[in-house]
């Protein structure tokens, strides 16, 4: 099926034009990302072709959100509330090659997000994972987790988010630790520094600390504390159990052919009977039909922007005028207060493009 995306690229100048960009690279994305969730399900249990698929799926995040970063340079420098997982997984695809290097990359369920700025937080993940390369030059091991510390015992104490990066490098030896944080200090000969300092001194402007732990191991251990908001990390909600068979009709808006093919293929093999439009209008007439011949539709998946005809939003408002129960999902690559609450606007969830099988599973299922 062919994609709006693939005639050539134009320049972008205009604000408007880095809009578009966006959306396509994230339509692009969508499409990637959503194979390869669905390989991961499909492929035999081995655990190297996991890794594999893996460390392909943060490449892709990393490569969208460079993308994005440069060409929305003044949001990243924005507080904004964020996905620490999302961030993390951006940097690893940035920072760590595939060759030699092994990922372990874990985190406990329900995080909370952050707010704060992307390029900041962002360059303190890309330090650490690049200073871990630096310290496993012929390769080695690098472990990632991130969990909630221990619930507060006051409602009104902050959540905090604990971020560990170790590596199997040599360590640091116990006469530098105490100068990893001065300015310019850097483990090798001519380097620039371990970019530690400014990092330091960001983190404590919101309110979060880094810190060098021992390891018996003598493994390099840095433990990053964010404050934490109250909004939890959609990709750290418990995994739901995909069940076989049909579980009923989907719908599905979208103005990219590339998106509409691979989220009809992860629906089918979630067990529904999917139906696609690229139209608002055609959409709002499909869901009136099958409602009036007994074949209703379970849920709706309508795109944020539609660039002809009518809007999600605009779809929406039309079907709950006619169903007020309508299950309607809206979807969109752009971070807006209708996909960040989509409650506040009448929908039962939001999936942020790009979107994997898992995180499709999630919302669907709810």
């Amino acid at each position: 099926m062919a994609s709006k995306n693939d005639k050539d690229p134009k320049p972008v100048n205009s604000p408007a034009e880095r809009e578009v960009f966006i959306h396509d690279l994230k339509n692009i994305m969508t499409g990637a990302l959503g194979h390869l969730s669905l390989a991961r399900r499909r492929a035999p249990r081995d655990p190297v072709l996991t890794d594999s698929l893996s460390a392909v799926e943060n490449i892709l995040r990393g490569a969208c959100s460079m993308a994005e970063k440069a060409i929305r340079p003044v949001e990243s420098s924005v507080p904004q509330d964020l996905s620490v997982l999302d961030v993390l997984s951006a940097s690893v695809g940035i920072c760590v090659p595939p060759e030699g290097y092994s990922l372990n990359l874990t985190y406990g369920e329900n995080l909370p997000m952050v707010r704060a700025q992307l390029s900041k937080l962002q360059q303190l993940f890309n330090n650490l994972l690049t200073n871990s390369v630096h310290a496993m030059e012929k390769g080695g091991k690098i472990s990632i987790h991130l969990e909630q510390e221990l619930p507060a015992r006051r409602e009104d104490d902050p959540k905090i988010l604990r971020v560990r990066v170790i590596d199997t490098g040599e360590g640091i030896p116990e006469e530098l630790q105490d100068k990893i944080f001065e300015d310019g200090f850097s483990t090798r000969e001519g380097g620039t520094g371990l970019g530690l300092a400014s990092a330091r001194d960001w983190l404590e402007q919101i309110g979060g600390e880094i810190l060098l732990e021992d390891d018996s191991s003598g493994r390099t251990c840095f433990v990053v504390r964010l404050p934490g908001i109250d909004e939890v990390d959609p990709r750290t909600r418990p995994a739901v159990p995909v069940v076989k068979g049909s579980s009923g009709r989907a719908l599905v808006l979208d103005d990219d052919d590339m998106v509409l093919q691979i989220v009809e293929e992860m629906l089918s093999h979630l067990g529904w009977d999917v139906v696609t439009s690229n139209n608002g209008t055609e959409t709002v007439e499909k869901y009136r039909t099958a409602k009036e011949e007994g074949n209703p539709f379970q849920f709706v998946i309508l795109d944020l922007n539609m660039p002809k005809g009518i809007s999600g939003p605009e779809a929406a408002e039309i079907i709950r005028e006619y169903d007020p129960d309508a299950r309607l999902y809206i979807s969109s690559g752009q971070t807006t207060t209708i996909v960040n609450d989509p409650a506040e606007y009448g929908f039962s969830g939001s999936l942020k493009k790009p979107y994997t099988l898992d995180e499709l599973s999630r919302i669907v299922a709810g």
